[in-house]
């Protein structure tokens, strides 16, 4: 909740906003007491960026990741890390005075990133009903491409390294990969 609350926070004195929607895919490898490996499509990631100058931003992401076919769900998760942007500016400037208008933004954005988070990782299935999840503290780094289409409007290819340190009962510690692409809307 504190943290809800700080990012409302950060929110309301941000530059600049931009919301990002993405699929692809989660390979992912955990050993413990129990090991288990997956690999699934689609995953979804939903995430808010907030902008405190033209390189540097904050973000809060969720992830999930189920085979519906199976309705089982394989990764679920929340985290929140910075990004920073290494091919120049990445917000969008607009600004006017009189009849004059000044547009910018930068087509090409490349960035690089961390994210801290928690994350529930299936473990074991025994029945559709019965199965084995384990928590883990994640700890990510992220890289990606965001071609702008318009001002407001941009696609976007990301690739994630994650490592869990499992915390629950059945703790499991792994890895995983995501390939992700998607549409970003920076308003």
């Amino acid at each position: 909740m504190i943290s809800l609350a700080l990012f409302g926070s950060f929110y309301a004195n941000a530059a600049g906003r931009q919301f990002h929607f993405r699929t692809g895919m989660i390979k992912g490898s955990y050993s413990g007491p129990v090991n288990t490996s997956f690999s699934t499509f689609p995953t979804i990631e939903l995430e808010a960026e907030l902008f405190y100058s033209s390189t540097v931003s904050t973000i809060i992401k969720s992830v999930f990741a189920m085979d519906f076919g199976k309705a089982k769900v394989f990764y679920s998760g929340v985290a929140g890390g910075q990004r920073f942007y290494f091919s120049g500016p990445s917000m969008y400037f607009n600004k006017s005075e009189g009849d004059f208008e000044i547009q910018s933004y930068n087509p090409h954005r490349f960035f690089g990133g961390y994210e801290v988070g928690i994350a529930q990782v299936l473990v074991q299935e025994f029945t559709s009903a019965f199965s084995i999840v384990g928590s883990v503290a994640e700890f990510t780094g992220t890289f990606g491409y965001n071609y702008q289409l318009t001002n407001h409007m941009g696609l976007e290819a990301v690739v994630s390294f994650g490592y869990g340190l499992g915390f629950t009962t059945v703790a499991v510690n792994g890895f995983n990969m995501r390939f992700m692409g998607g549409v970003s809307y920076y308003f």
